[in-house]
């Protein structure tokens, strides 16, 4: 879920270009992850006291808002070197083909079997 959303994040960043720095264009970043976080800890919780609740909750929305914000700088540094091409098209496609070839390399390296005597 983490690499759509970055994929996300960094192609409508790119998307935007120069014009993404608007209040509605940040909520549109931020808000996926709060909504989530908030959505999972809601179907999770049990009988528990109304304290607990509430706690879990500010937790949610916390955690949301911090990967939100993640998001937000990735889709702001995207904007930025993708704002001087024209096409919108473009624009969105780099960051997040850079992005999924990243994660990609990542994954392969991660479930490369090495070669260890032994």
């Amino acid at each position: 879920m983490g690499l759509i959303y970055c994929t996300f994040a960094a192609g409508f960043g790119g998307w935007c270009g120069h014009d993404f720095r608007t209040w509605t264009n940040s909520l549109i970043v931020v808000l996926p992850p709060v909504v989530f976080a908030v959505a999972l800890t809601l179907r999770t919780l049990g009988r528990g006291s109304t304290r607990i609740i509430l706690a879990l909750l500010v937790l949610a929305v916390v955690a949301g808002s911090l990967l939100g914000g993640m998001g937000l700088l990735l889709a702001w540094i995207a904007s930025a070197v993708a704002g001087p091409w024209a096409d919108p098209v473009v624009r969105a496609a780099v960051p997040a083909v850079v992005l999924g070839a990243i994660y990609g390399f990542g994954l392969y390296l991660q479930c490369k079997p090495t070669n260890r005597p032994g």
